[in-house]
C-alpha cells in the first residue's frame, strides 16, 4: 500500500512515520542491555567484555545498513513524487536484488568499484 504524504494532516503523517522508527531503535537499546545483563551475570567477565566489544561493531553494521535505506529512500520518495513510476519500480528493483545490495555494500565499505 502506497500512502501519499504529500496530502491530509502534516502532524499526522510525521508521527505515523516515526513511530515505528523510535520503536525499533528501543528495541535495539533494549536487546543490547538485556544481551548485556544476562551475559554478565550467567557468563562472567569475559564474556561480558566480548559482548561490550562486538555492541559498537554492530551499531556501525545496522547504521550502515539505515544510511543506505535512507539513500535508497531520498531517490524513492524524488521519483514517487514526480510521479515518475518507471524509475521508481527501477529503483526498488534494485534496492531488492541481493547481488546489487552486496555490490553497493562492498563499494561503501571498501571504497571498490
Amino acid at each position: 500500500m502506497i500512502r501519499d504524504m504529500t496530502r491530509g494532516n502534516v502532524t499526522r503523517h510525521l508521527v505515523s512515520f516515526s513511530v515505528p522508527i523510535i520503536l525499533g531503535n528501543l528495541f535495539q537499546l533494549a536487546y543490547n542491555a538485556v544481551d548485556s545483563i544476562v551475559v554478565g551475570r550467567f557468563a562472567g567477565t569475559g564474556a561480558l567484555a566480548a559482548v561490550g566489544t562486538a555492541n559498537p561493531v554492530m551499531n556501525i553494521i545496522i547504521l550502515g545498513v539505515s544510511g543506505l535505506c535512507i539513500g535508497a529512500s531520498v531517490l524513492m520518495s524524488e521519483y514517487f513524487g514526480a510521479r515518475d513510476t518507471e524509475k521508481l519500480r527501477r529503483e526498488f528493483a534494485a534496492l531488492h536484488k541481493p547481488k546489487n545490495f552486496h555490490y553497493s555494500l562492498t563499494h561503501v565499505v571498501f571504497g571498490t568499484s
